[in-house]
């Protein structure tokens, strides 16, 4: 599952890229069921509650997972806050997450299945100061403690287990962890903000996209790349995103000056694709003035706006405003080859050159006479003698009949 990088890191600076969750239990059918849970958890609204069962308290944070819970108006079961009850098992609403000391507190083996008595709601989560409630997800005889599989068999979605004798301190923190995942963190994320150390003795199960508040799922739109390039007096503005949230329209500003927010030139709103991100195009056509013209990209959600990237700049001179020299590439950003559309003007001497960011060059496309009218040309990401440039952002120039036109493309591996 990925997320918004380089947001985990341990001691020694290691950050994560993924986070990682396991789709498994005792058989497919306990697979299948937790997966089903997973996609109906907040889909219809359910009355539940936290199940914090902090008999036999040694060291846990249930009381301050409590607290958080109650100032958030989250419903927590007991309430009010006690930690003197006996082996909790049976609550006034479906159980939304289960935390207590297990075996710890005597509970007999298989005490999940034999002794407790709740009802679990969609997206239910299991976390309990057992050390090896990860240890197997074969069958619950692999250990007396109880199992994370075993509570997804039992009804729930998933889980954070131990695979064997964590410290105190390094279970996942309840008082974090169903805060998080109550406001609509995702199961994989909430997880891991609870859990003090990333590669020790912890298991994350269930679907790593599991979320109760899909309303309030953080997901924020992320960029992947936003260009602007000039094609014969008219700005081709493209754009890429990794992920988008739910209703995502976009906007578009154009400014003479970098720091002038500009007017918006867009005059409907440009919709999002959805959660997995996609691509955009969107030309501006009213053009006047020469000049320097700064774009901005605009996210806006039923709850924010939200500035997308950098401003893009591009260029303008009077030649260009009235030419019908054209060039294009498709696609852009590419990873493989992209076709390059012209458009020349008249027929005679004609080139079309790639350069680097520092205006070294990189490969000679055309260099030779052409007839007027369009053609196209590939460019595959190698330069002259043969050798596959690196990633990064590239301009081609394109000459014909004394008009000089140079645009941008991006290159990624």
């Amino acid at each position: 599952y990925r997320f918004d990088g380089a947001h985990f890191s341990n001691s020694n600076g290691l950050t994560l890229s993924y986070l990682v969750t396991r789709l498994d239990g005792y058989s497919m059918d306990d697979i299948r069921g937790m997966i089903d849970r997973a996609q109906q958890a907040g889909k219809e609204r359910e009355e539940y509650v936290w199940l914090l069962d902090d008999d036999e308290k040694t060291y846990d944070q249930m009381k301050d997972a409590y607290d958080r819970l109650v100032d958030m108006g989250e419903p927590v079961f007991p309430d009010p806050w006690t930690d003197d009850k006996t082996w909790i098992n049976r609550a006034p609403a479906k159980v939304m997450g289960y935390t207590s000391h297990g075996i710890h507190a005597g509970m007999p083996d298989g005490y999940i299945s034999d002794f407790l008595q709740f009802e679990y709601a969609d997206g239910a989560l299991f976390n309990t100061y057992e050390s090896f409630n990860g240890y197997g997800l074969r069958s619950p005889d692999q250990s007396t403690h109880g199992q994370v599989a075993e509570f997804i068999r039992a009804g729930g979605t998933g889980g954070i287990g131990n695979v064997y004798e964590p410290y105190a301190s390094s279970i996942s923190h309840e008082e974090i962890l169903y805060p998080a995942y109550a406001v609509g963190y995702p199961l994989a994320d909430a997880a891991y903000m609870s859990l003090a150390y990333l590669d020790f003795a912890s298991i994350v199960v269930g679907d790593p996209l599991t979320c109760i508040a899909p309303t309030q799922k953080p997901v924020r739109p992320e960029l992947a790349s936003f260009s602007a390039t000039n094609q014969a007096g008219k700005i081709v503005l493209n754009w890429v995103t990794f992920s988008e949230p739910s209703e995502l329209n976009f906007e578009l500003y154009r400014s003479l000056a970098e720091n002038d927010p500009g007017e918006r030139i867009t005059p409907f709103d440009i919709s999002g694709v959805g959660q997995n991100g996609g691509s955009y195009s969107y030309t501006d056509t009213d053009l006047h003035a020469t000049g320097t013209y700064f774009y901005r990209l605009q996210g806006v959600t039923p709850q924010e706006e939200i500035v997308l990237g950098d401003p893009v700049l591009v260029r303008i001179d009077r030649n260009l405003l009235n030419s019908s020299l054209n060039a294009s590439n498709h696609p852009n950003p590419f990873n493989a080859a992209t076709r390059i559309q012209l458009t020349l003007q008249e027929s005679g001497p004609t080139s079309l050159i790639v350069y680097d960011l520092l205006g070294r060059k990189v490969r000679t496309l055309i260099g030779d006479e052409r007839p007027a009218g369009s053609c196209s040309v590939i460019w595959d990401g190698q330069d002259d003698a043969g050798r596959t440039v690196a990633s990064g952002t590239y301009f081609y120039q394109l000459k014909n009949d004394g008009q000089t036109l140079t645009q941008q493309m991006a290159y990624v591996k």
